[in-house]
């Protein structure tokens, strides 16, 4: 998966793009910690910030 790194976008800025105060959310988002996730509108406020299409998130993920 893409990440803000390669963007030079800093967690904080993701987390004020979705609505977010704090990077609390991205961090355990993105570590899958307290089953926390992005949903769909999370998903696309961050393609817009990293300038991606939101089907890159996606690419690799072989669903049964």
């Amino acid at each position: 998966m893409l990440n803000e790194k390669e963007k030079n976008v800093s967690q904080m800025q993701l987390a004020l793009a979705i609505g977010h105060k704090a990077v609390g959310t991205i961090s355990m988002a993105e570590l899958c910690i307290n089953n926390k996730h992005f949903n769909i509108e999370h998903l696309v406020k961050i393609a817009d910030v990293l300038e991606v299409e939101l089907a890159d998130f996606f690419h690799g993920i072989n669903l049964k």
